[in-house]
């Protein structure tokens, strides 16, 4: 008895959950892994090629890489942005003005300044219920080139989330969360030589915490 009460009070004094069957201390800092579908997947498509982005994401189910834990996160909105440079060339070309975006009604979407970087496309609005949160948009490709696709999630200006395990209570201040975007696919980076590489790098000149944060994923459009 006097083992399990010296227990008891170190357990209590670490905040600890038992998840997934491990024994974990409170981790008040969040990072969760968003999976993130392009389709079709291939890295050279043609014009007329529509090219799908979707998110669908179980909020019973969040992977916090953080804290190695699984969490539970109703009504999730991970803040999206996206932006889609054409890097042949620089100063780079806008890929959301040189294509067409489709976009259900369903969903709250801006093409508005982002990042002090570029114009992007943010989602306001997406479908999220308790269990289950999803967005998508279709570009219809008409101009050919190499295009850089990054995903970013500004879940971190929220700084008043609350969900029901979250450690610590509700609150920026005793605990931050970031959204990181995760590709099902390869990002196809082989497709990029020197000169591809450079005008990326001049793309984010001054600007390398917003870079860390965006997830590139990469394809060429052809006649």
């Amino acid at each position: 008895m006097k083992y399990l009460l010296i227990l008891l009070m170190i357990c209590q004094f670490l905040s600890c959950d038992l998840i997934n069957g491990k024994q974990t201390d409170c981790i008040k800092n969040y990072t969760f892994e968003i999976p993130i579908a392009v389709s079709p997947s291939k890295k050279i498509l043609k014009i007329g090629d529509t090219l799908t982005v979707s998110m669908v994401n179980d909020n019973t189910h969040l992977y916090d890489s953080n804290g190695d834990r699984i969490v539970y996160f109703p009504n999730f909105d991970p803040n999206a942005w996206f932006l889609m440079p054409l890097i042949d060339t620089f100063p780079v070309k806008d890929g959301f003005l040189e294509n067409e975006i489709l976009i259900d009604s369903s969903y709250i979407a801006d093409y508005i300044f982002v990042l002090t970087l570029s114009n992007g496309l943010f989602f306001g609005a997406i479908e999220t219920t308790e269990f289950e949160s999803k967005l998508d948009f279709k570009v219809v490709l008409n101009t050919s080139g190499t295009y850089a696709l990054y995903s970013v999630s500004s879940i971190h200006k929220n700084r008043k989330i609350c969900f029901p395990n979250k450690c610590g209570g509700c609150g920026y201040n005793i605990g931050y969360i970031e959204g990181e975007f995760t590709y099902t696919s390869d990002i196809n980076k082989d497709i990029l030589n020197m000169n591809h590489l450079t005008n990326e790098d001049k793309y984010w000149e001054e600007r390398s915490g917003q870079r860390m944060e965006s997830s590139p994923y990469y394809f060429r459009v052809v006649e």
